[in-house]
């Protein structure tokens, strides 16, 4: 149950059993569907993607190549925070040898979702544990202050 309304995306690990799954390396998978309730949504609040990313560059990439993509992402990030899809970006503690991010995105849904991180140069390196967000009614970034107007 600690999975529900979990997606990931991603590509397949030497470790995972890719004839088990069907998985397909280098392409982004969404292995599960995901519904998520309707909340009343008003146009200032609106739903958004955790994603929990994990680049592997494969053994024996040239460190040219790996210097070049990082560049591009980097241009591409900016870009689409430029147009609202990527909100925040975070570096986890991680052990040496990882290359994790945490990011907050927003797309219209999943499918958008998977089209905008397919533009990531990185995203043939990556595996993509995705949440789908959902405004809390408790949230202090869009509650009323008691007694305002």
């Amino acid at each position: 149950m600690a999975d529900r309304g979990r997606v990931s995306i991603g590509r397949a690990s030497a470790a995972t059993s890719r004839s088990a799954l069907g998985l397909i390396p280098n392409r982004l998978i969404f292995l599960s569907a995901v519904k998520r309730p309707n909340l009343g949504k008003t146009k200032e609040v609106s739903d958004g993607f955790l994603l929990n990313m994990a680049t592997e560059v494969p053994e024996g990439t040239p460190e040219t190549e790996v210097d070049e993509t990082k560049a591009r992402e980097a241009v591409r990030a900016g870009e689409l925070a430029a147009q609202g899809h990527l909100l925040r970006l975070w570096k986890p503690p991680v052990e040496p040898g990882e290359w994790r991010t945490i990011g907050l995105w927003r797309a219209d849904d999943e499918k958008e979702l998977q089209g905008i991180l397919a533009t990531l140069p990185l995203h043939v390196w990556m595996t993509v544990e995705v949440t789908p967000l959902a405004p809390h009614p408790n949230d202090p970034g869009t509650r009323r202050v008691r007694g305002a107007t």
